[in-house]
């Protein structure tokens, strides 16, 4: 018997990732010690399931935020907004 492929519902968030992105936030990892291994041994992932998330190939509310609150912000998108804002990603 063939099994149902279940379509995962989009999150609902404002600003998606980009590649650029994620090189500030590696960068931002790193200034504190970090590194996307890390990231995923402290949350039960792989390296590369961090990094889609941080690349925007891939979502996941856990890692975002996860990220985000060892950047220092509230939210995923806090810290994309202050990112981007800064002029550090374009």
């Amino acid at each position: 018997m063939a099994r149902k492929r279940v379509q995962s519902k989009p999150l609902q968030t404002g600003l998606l990732s980009t590649p650029k992105d994620g090189c500030w936030i590696r960068y931002q990892l790193s200034l504190k010690g970090l590194n996307l291994t890390i990231m995923g041994e402290r949350l039960g992932v792989t390296q590369q399931a961090v990094g889609r998330v941080t690349a925007g190939k891939s979502r996941s509310k856990r890692i975002e935020s996860a990220i985000a609150k060892t950047l220092g912000y509230h939210s995923f998108e806090e810290m994309l907004a202050d990112a981007r804002g800064k002029g550090n990603v374009a």
